[in-house]
């Protein structure tokens, strides 16, 4: 529907997410004129019957006779109202009569949004309220007829029910006191048995004065006698609804066949006339207040805030009104500011769907009826200026969102806010912050190949979703910008509703397979786009606002639909063991860790992805998150190393290696790992069966310990039937994990080979896939440095990825089988991470050599093969040439990026001997030039053309 940005079915325990998007008009700074909230254009649009119309147009004229239920926190009365005063604004010229019943409609919607509450009132035998229920007095045993709170609009049902109450005595001695519940004060009177001796204007029930809750206050004079008992009746039980055959209705009062009892409250639900609907008249500054607390000031002030501006020239809409509901904003803003959960937040959902969008759309739409309102503006160019943009290029400039579920609000607020600062200002944030772009990139990135799912950093519920509805908002607002036709493609991938319009871009051609988002992670990566690719998420960053995961060094693996290695967290399982990483437990030793075995949130500034290398076979990556473990005093850690290296071997081999180091020999090493269902052992491997897919794990150390497999707990109900695995080392200072994991079709009855070798300071893993041998070489401890490093390796092709080498450094490389030099001495480059990748072919087992020599003196690009959707231009490629035994010529190239290269032979004179061209991969390959054993002695040119690059001509001899 137009304007309520809701996500697919996402109805978790506790929370919708829910976005309504804000159009705007492009007012003058000296002065506004409402409305302010909902441009021309965009009315223009609505007002040629769109689709987005149509879906107003229908809800609005469906639900115009029917009560509005507030929905979890109030938010789908406030969807119902932006609908409705959207509606009166579109057909205000064409269709008055109608725009009228709209105006009516959202200006009754706003006095449910002034006055009542969510929370409190007649409850269910599970203690759950009965919505929209109304006190219209007591019974007595005899009376039988009670007035309703108006007159009924014709058609319409009135509901009622009986509920009991109880009362409880209380001794004046403070003008304030705290009640056990928060339920409507049906009196308050002198004596137990009396009526109501007080007016609800002498005294005051909030659910929270300051940080206290549910506080009576007597406001002034009118107070019982000092030391005097009073009594406070509330509703309280199990009430009983009343059949609408036990009832009639005339006029304005309603009479029931059998008089409630003396024991009984009679509460009604209605709507009448006007479209008023009754409620339990708690809300006001009440309605903000209650979790976090302050949770609802995203759904009450915001949507009273936006009906003033909307309806500010309805007649309906009187000064008297106007001037009570500003007042109720005001009062909630600065409730807000001194209480507010996240009132000094940056970037967390509470701060900018609460206080930052409250106090943004109270000091708009209120403009020329609050005295506030320029009070409010100020504040906001301080929210939007030195909290969101600074900490959005601080913290994620890459476009990821750490708070799971809660990203999708938030980002589309923070687009609608700054937004609306442009349209009113004329200064354009989204434009200073890298994050705007990248929020697509990442999201992109971030869905799985079921494009039905997504990655669950943060705080999900048991399944996550696709956060279209922010893509949605920022085609709204962002049209025009470099990422929106992929946005487009995308949200038409996955079958967003209504389905976009305007040119798109197809990110599975332009976007490369694997994406780091800058500073805060993670590093995603797959095998292609298609819906059965696998897929990997890598995560290391800073904790610093609320909903994150305890999740540094997670690592997660999917496959098609199949969700292989999970994340088993669900809403509120935020610590570290539901994530696949290594914990440390050093209770008993040295007892420093605040939550052992798992991470806690002091240093994680330091906590990062270090590496980060993709090119077209492989994606090699690296995270530090040893400061994750730094306990709350000063910079205190039982660990002193937590690294882990990732490799991933397309399309679905990985080589995780891990780094572990404490400062005392008895902590706890915890490799931790947290699967769907039970994994089946056969040998020394383990498979997690999928739907379609598997998933096999093994370690590549058969010295390990064996693994502990046992249940998780989760928050879930029913608790899902996960299983973690557990291997746990203690006993040294030093240790190592190395595991391979291997995501294929089910059909796939094993894993592919591997092997592992220890080298002294080296390990070194290898696999098999297809015709060729990858071979990941790490260092046991820290990094391998200058000097010389040695290996042995198979017969056949290879792919080598050392890592941990001196960075951006020249190595003397060998690969000799015996005598026989395949590689003879040639000189490569590292890359600023000190990975360097070798591409050779050897006819036996043989050994390679890399001799260290010195800072590289052509060192390869900082970070190859990041193609944007700018330019696909390779921006260095390197070549060596060198004579084989057998004439065969062979050219080692490093290639940034995979594409098709013609080679080409001429002899001296410029005759072709040799023309192929044939498609490499990213990386070192060895290219060999076929045709080429019977060649003469002589002097040859040589040239490489590839599609995206240009090589210069080589003079080579063949002797």
């Amino acid at each position: 529907m137009f304007l309520i940005l809701k996500t697919k079915g996402q109805l978790t325990q506790k929370l919708t997410i829910f976005s309504f998007v804000f159009f705007l008009f492009a007012a003058s700074a000296f002065g506004q004129t409402h409305p302010i909230l909902i441009s021309t254009s965009r009315l223009n649009a609505l007002k040629a019957n769109s689709a987005e119309w149509t879906s107003i147009k229908n809800f609005c004229n469906t639900n115009l006779n029917t009560i509005i239920d507030p929905g979890y926190a109030g938010f789908d009365w406030k969807d119902a109202l932006v609908n409705y005063a959207t509606a009166y604004q579109v057909v205000l010229q064409s269709d008055p009569t109608t725009a009228d019943k709209y105006a009516k409609k959202a200006l009754a919607l706003m006095k449910v949004m002034a006055h009542h509450h969510n929370y409190g009132g007649p409850t269910d035998a599970g203690g759950n309220y009965y919505d929209g229920y109304q006190f219209i007095g007591f019974g007595d045993g005899a009376t039988k007829t009670f007035p309703l709170p108006g007159t009924p609009l014709a058609g319409t049902q009135v509901q009622a029910l009986f509920s009991p109450m109880n009362t409880i005595t209380k001794k004046y001695t403070t003008n304030k006191i705290q009640l056990d519940d928060f339920e409507p004060l049906l009196k308050i009177s002198n004596t137990a048995t009396g009526g109501a001796d007080y007016a609800p204007a002498t005294y005051q029930f909030l659910y929270r004065d300051g940080s206290d809750t549910f506080i009576l206050t007597w406001t002034g004079a009118t107070h019982p006698a000092a030391n005097a008992n009073y009594y406070i009746t509330q509703p309280k039980g199990t009430s009983t609804k009343v059949a609408n055959t036990q009832f009639t209705i005339s006029g304005t009062n309603i009479t029931f066949t059998t008089a409630p009892a003396a024991t009984q409250a009679v509460f009604v639900r209605m709507i009448d006339a006007q479209y008023n609907q009754t409620g339990n008249n708690m809300g006001g500054l009440s309605a903000v207040q209650p979790d976090g607390p302050g949770y609802q000031m995203r759904t009450f002030n915001p949507a009273l805030a936006y009906g003033i501006d909307l309806l500010y020239n309805y007649a309906g809409l009187t000064p008297a009104l106007k001037t009570e509901f500003v007042n109720i904003l005001n009062s909630q803003i600065e409730w807000y500011n001194q209480y507010g959960y996240e009132n000094d937040g940056t970037l967390g959902n509470y701060f900018i769907e609460g206080l930052a969008s409250g106090t943004m759309y109270t000091a708009y739409g209120t403009d020329g009826a609050n005295p506030s309102s320029a009070k409010y503006k100020t504040a906001v160019t301080g929210y939007l200026k030195d909290r969101i943009l600074k900490n959005l290029n601080l913290h994620l400039p890459g476009g990821f969102g750490p708070q799971g579920q809660y990203t999708e609000a938030t980002f589309s607020d923070i687009i609608t806010l700054m937004s609306l600062y442009k349209d009113v200002t004329g200064t354009d944030y989204l434009a200073q912050t890298e994050w705007t772009d990248n929020m697509i990139r990442a999201t992109i990135h971030g869905t799985k190949p079921d494009l039905t799912t997504f990655s669950d950093e943060g705080d999900w519920s048991n399944t996550t979703y696709i956060m279209s509805g922010m893509i949605s908002t920022y085609l709204t607002y962002l049209p025009n910008n470099t990422m929106a036709p992929y946005a487009r493609q995308y949200l038409t991938d996955v079958n967003f509703t209504p389905k976009p319009v305007g040119a798109t871009k197809n990110y599975k051609t332009d976007f490369p397979l694997s994406y780091l988002a800058k500073v805060s992670g993670p590093v995603y990566a797959r095998s292609g786009w298609d819906v059965n690719a696998v897929w990997m998420s890598f995560s290391a960053g800073e904790i610093f606002i609320d909903h994150q995961d305890a999740d540094a060094g997670h690592i997660a693996i999917q496959k098609g639909a199949d969700y292989l290695l999970i994340n088993s967290g669900q809403y509120n399982d935020l610590a570290t063991e539901f994530n696949n990483t290594v914990m440390f437990d050093d209770r008993g030793a040295g007892n420093i860790s605040v939550y052992p075995p798992g991470q806690g949130s002091w240093g994680t500034e330091n906590v990062k992805i270090t590496k980060y290398e993709p090119a077209a076979g492989f994606v090699f990556s690296e995270a530090d998150y040893t400061s994750a473990y730094q306990s709350n005093i000063g910079t205190n850690n039982s660990v002193a190393a937590a690294v882990r290296q990732v490799l991933y071997i397309r399309p679905g081999f990985f080589m995780v290696h891990d780094k572990t180091k404490t400062k005392n020999a008895n902590v706890k090493k915890i490799f931790n790992l947290n699967f769907p269902v039970t994994p089946v052992k056969n040998g020394d491997t383990y498979t997690v069966a999928g739907t379609n897919s598997a998933l096999f794990v093994k370690s590549l150390l058969s010295a390990d310990p064996a693994a502990v497999i046992a249940p998780i707990t989760t928050s879930s109900d029913p608790v899902p039937a996960y299983r973690s695995y557990k291997v746990t080392k203690s006993g040294a200072l030093e240790d190592n994990f190395f595991y391979a994991f291997e995501a294929t079709a089910k059909s796939q009855t094993a894993m592919s080979t591997s092997a592992y070798l220890n080298n002294g300071t080296t390990e070194i893993g290898s696999v098999q896939i297809a015709d060729s041998t990858w071979v990941g070489v790490f260092a046991k401890q820290g990094n391998l440095g200058q000097g010389t490093l040695t290996y042995n390796v198979t017969t056949g092709k290879h792919h080598d990825i050392i890592a941990d080498l001196s960075k951006s450094s020249d190595y003397k490389v060998t690969v000799a089988v015996g005598s026989q030099k395949i590689l003879d001495g040639v000189t490569r480059s590292t890359s600023a991470n000190g990975v360097l990748s070798l591409a050779y072919s050897i006819p036996a087992a043989g050994i390679v050599t890399l001799e260290y020599i010195g800072a590289a003196s052509n060192p390869p690009p900082t970070n190859p093969g990041q193609v944007t959707e700018v330019s696909k231009e390779a921006t260095e490629n390197s070549y060596n040439v060198w004579e084989s035994v057998n004439k065969t010529i062979n050219v080692a190239v490093r290639l940034v990026e995979e594409q098709k290269i013609n080679m080409v032979l001429y002899d001296v004179n410029g005759r072709v001997i040799v023309n192929q061209t044939n498609s490499f991969i990213t990386g070192e390959t060895l290219l060999e030039l076929p045709g080429t054993e019977s060649l003469k002695p002589g002097l040859y040119i040589f040239r490489m053309i590839g599609e995206k690059s240009r090589f210069t001509a080589t003079k080579i001899v063949v002797r």
